[in-house]
Order: structure tokens, then C-alpha cells, then sequence
């Protein structure tokens, strides 16, 4: 492709349809975070009278039920025959960062499932965007752990601080990022419902980065803009709409504890199965 300015850029993949993408920003609520911390969690949540999540955490520890945020059998049901998009977070525990270390035997079974129907990108820990050392050691357990080099991510916390995030992606062999959108509201950040190029005004280059905006989030509904779910719903098929009247890439994120379908995210299930 030609520009004005004379300069070629790499022709654009027309890519649209439905994109499923899950950041497993806590992939289990007991399983895999050991005794101390397990301990730990049973007493803040009898001096603050959560008894139903010491209920519910004693009894996935005894095996008794099935852990609260393990809801991957019913999110790879319904996105049977899509291609989803799983980001993981690998990076250490922190105030921001409450993963299940990346070398647990759960989660390395869970991203072996996951890994043989859909793709797995990294989710950047939050002290990343400001230590290049942490993301690289990042980059590299995604590829112990998957066997294959990152190619997708998505910043925790949506954290992106330009040029420097997508540069450093780009250092590290990532070519897809989609971060691209807003927390508290559903829309169109880039004013467009395809995946691009980032073009790095630093540099005045376009760059190997394509960017896929996202369209919602499952928290920008329920926690920012506190809507019904039919609400919601409806809100979202009008944007699904438009994306797909320009054959847009309909990109959506959901953790897999917003999908647990109790508290305060009961009937949010609607919402997810509508978006499909």
C-alpha cells in the first residue's frame, strides 16, 4: 500500500467476526496458592464475616466442591467451535497481582487444556510497564510454560504508557496487543472496529504491532456502570451491531470469576452467552 507520503506500508489482514478474549487475572480462588496464603485469606475473611467464602474455601481445599473461579468447562462449551484468546499472567505476586504462581501444577494442567483448542497470549504484570526486566522474564516463562514464543498480549490493569509499552512488546517478539480500549465505558477507543498497525510517532515508522481494540469489558457494565444485565445486553448488541455492519472485529473480555455466575455477578452469564 502506497501512502501520500510515499511510504509502503504491509497490507491489511481483513479480519472480523467474533473474538472471545478471558484474562485469567486470578484463575483460582483457593486452588494452588498454598497454605499460608490460603490461611491467610480464611482469617481476613472471618474478621471481615465473609462466612460463605470461608464455607466455600474449605470446602474446594477438601475437595468437596469444585473451586469457585473454575469455570473453564462451561466457558470452553460455549465458545466451542470459536477461536478464543486466553491471557495469562506469569509475572510475581504483588499488590496489583494475585495470580497463582505460573509453575503451579493446576494452572500448567489448565493452560494445557486450554492450549489445544484456543490461543494463549500474556497478561503483563502491572510493575511490567516500568521494569523491561520483569516483562522480558515474563516473555520467557510464557515460553517454558506454552513451548512457544508470545505472540499476543494484553497489559493487566489495561496499563498502557505509549510509545514505551507497545515499543517494548515489539522488542520482545510481540505482534498482536489488545489492550486497546476503555474500562469504564464500551466503545471504540481507536474510532475503529479493526485491528491496525501502531504507528510509532517516535520513530515516524509504522511498526509489526497490529492492535485489536476491544469493544467491552464484562466489568465496564457491572462495576463501572452498574446496568441491569438487560441493559447490558442491549447496549451491547447495538455495538455488535455496527461492528459487524463494517466487518469489524468484535473483541469482548471476561475473567473467569466474572463468570462464576453467584454474588454479585449472578445473571451474568446472559450477557456472555448474547455476546457469542
Amino acid at each position: 500500500i502506497q501512502t501520500h507520503y510515499g511510504m509502503t506500508l504491509p497490507e491489511i489482514k481483513d479480519v472480523s467476526g467474533t473474538i472471545p478474549t478471558f484474562d485469567l487475572d486470578n484463575a483460582y480462588a483457593f486452588l494452588g496458592k498454598g497454605l499460608v496464603r490460603n490461611m491467610g485469606g480464611l482469617l481476613k475473611d472471618l474478621f471481615s464475616g465473609k462466612l460463605i467464602w470461608v464455607k466455600r474455601r474449605l470446602s474446594t481445599l477438601r475437595d468437596k466442591t469444585k473451586d469457585p473461579y473454575n469455570t473453564y468447562n462451561y466457558i470452553l462449551n460455549q465458545i466451542e467451535g470459536q477461536e478464543g484468546i486466553f491471557f495469562l499472567p506469569l509475572g510475581r505476586r504483588g499488590p496489583f497481582d494475585k495470580n497463582v504462581k505460573w509453575k503451579n501444577s493446576h494452572f500448567k494442567a489448565l493452560v494445557k487444556r486450554i492450549s489445544e483448542k484456543h490461543e494463549l497470549g500474556l497478561h503483563p504484570s502491572y510493575n511490567s510497564n516500568y521494569l523491561t526486566t520483569i516483562l522480558e522474564t515474563e516473555v520467557k516463562r510464557f515460553k517454558k510454560l506454552n513451548k512457544k514464543s508470545a505472540q499476543r498480549s494484553r497489559q493487566h490493569y489495561l496499563k498502557l504508557s505509549l510509545p514505551d509499552t507497545y515499543q517494548n512488546l515489539l522488542r520482545l517478539g510481540i505482534k498482536h496487543d489488545y489492550t486497546m480500549g476503555y474500562a469504564s465505558l464500551p466503545g471504540y477507543r481507536a474510532g475503529i472496529a479493526r485491528s491496525y498497525l501502531w504507528y510509532d510517532l517516535s520513530q515516524e515508522s509504522t511498526t509489526e504491532l497490529r492492535i485489536h481494540p476491544f469493544m467491552y469489558m464484562d466489568g465496564t457494565f457491572n462495576d463501572y456502570m452498574k446496568v441491569s444485565v438487560d441493559k447490558a445486553i442491549e447496549l451491547m448488541s447495538d455495538l455488535k451491531s455496527k461492528t459487524n455492519e463494517v466487518n469489524g472485529e468484535f473483541v469482548f473480555i471476561w475473567h473467569n470469576d466474572s463468570l462464576r455466575d453467584s454474588d454479585n455477578w449472578e445473571g451474568w452469564r446472559q450477557l456472555f452467552e448474547a455476546s457469542i
